[in-house]
């Protein structure tokens, strides 16, 4: 009976696993792209605003580096842990 809990357990911990996954690509999906910008910064993006980089290195699509943040906050994990998965 234990091993049998033991075998659930690590197929219940998978399914979590690949839930995370999916729920941060689904928010990279939707964080791909910036607003765009207000007139009067004429193009120019004043420090602090929110930029694209790219988790995966050249190559691979980009997203809002805030969202990277708000997504490490709500797994309540380092903004390199969700980087990594990201990545």
């Amino acid at each position: 009976e234990v091993l049998a809990r033991a075998e659930d357990a690590v197929v219940r911990r998978r399914a979590v696993l690949v839930e995370d996954l999916e729920l941060c690509l689904a928010w990279a999906d939707l964080h791909g792209a910036l607003p765009p910008d207000p007139v009067e910064w004429k193009g120019r993006r004043p420090d602090g605003t929110p930029r694209l980089v790219r988790p995966g290195g050249e190559g691979t699509p980009e997203l809002v580096d805030v969202a990277l943040f708000e997504l490490s906050i709500a797994r309540g994990v380092h903004v390199h842990s969700t980087r990594t998965v990201l990545a």
